[in-house]
């Protein structure tokens, strides 16, 4: 689940089968100094570097962001986050419809959180690509897996196709929201991207709902 990250200690998850997975923040510094760069537009009232509290969408503020979001070492990573915990909820929301016990689809599937997007849902193409290249280093041949990416670009992304095609080339699907605008997803990463499983949604009378689920994030 390439994502917000996953709340591996919700109840729909009881059985433990949200294993460790990758965020971002125990990364290089290269990553999470494009993240703010990148959102400079938003963090305002920043002290050493931190990250401020989802200024740019309060509405999108759980707890304290700059608990889960900031480095919290001289390292440059903070590697005891694995992807399991969720400050945004997206990503939970998403790995239930996948796999909760109760709300999944797929309900003994194991999960892995790839953390990408921050408290605010927010994120940027050298965050998604290294969330990917996680996932393509540890991948192994043969092993059947799907990677969902309920998150989308505004354009074509070219890096993140050149990792998605290279998922799909060891055999792994990958499926991803079809967009948030009600229109033609080609020529955006990574609904449009070849070879991706582009999902729609209905609404209560299996008419084409005018937007679907997905995430946007930022670009460098």
């Amino acid at each position: 689940v390439v994502d917000s990250g996953v709340n591996a200690t919700h109840v729909e998850f009881a059985s433990s089968r949200v294993v460790d997975g990758w965020s971002y923040r125990a990364d290089n510094t290269p990553s999470i100094g494009s993240y703010r760069n990148s959102n400079e537009s938003y963090h305002s009232a920043r002290t050493n570097g931190t990250i401020s509290a989802c200024a740019y969408n309060p509405t999108l503020q759980q707890n304290n962001p700059s608990t889960f979001d900031d480095l919290v070492n001289a390292s440059g990573a903070d590697i005891t986050d694995k992807g399991k915990l969720d400050n945004d909820g997206h990503g939970t929301h998403v790995a239930g419809t996948i796999g909760g016990e109760v709300t999944g689809i797929a309900k003994g599937v194991t999960i892995v959180p790839v953390r990408v997007l921050d408290s605010c849902g927010a994120g940027t193409t050298s965050m998604v690509h290294n969330g990917l290249q996680w996932i393509l280093a540890n991948h192994l041949a043969g092993e059947k897996a799907v990677v969902n990416m309920s998150i989308g670009f505004d354009a074509s992304a070219k890096s993140i196709d050149s990792d998605i095609t290279a998922l799909l080339a060891e055999g792994v699907v990958v499926v991803a929201a079809a967009g948030n605008d009600g229109g033609s997803s080609c020529n955006t990463t990574p609904a449009g991207t070849p070879g991706t499983i582009s999902v729609g949604a209905i609404d209560r009378t299996s008419k084409e709902a005018y937007r679907s689920e997905e995430r946007r994030v930022g670009k460098e």
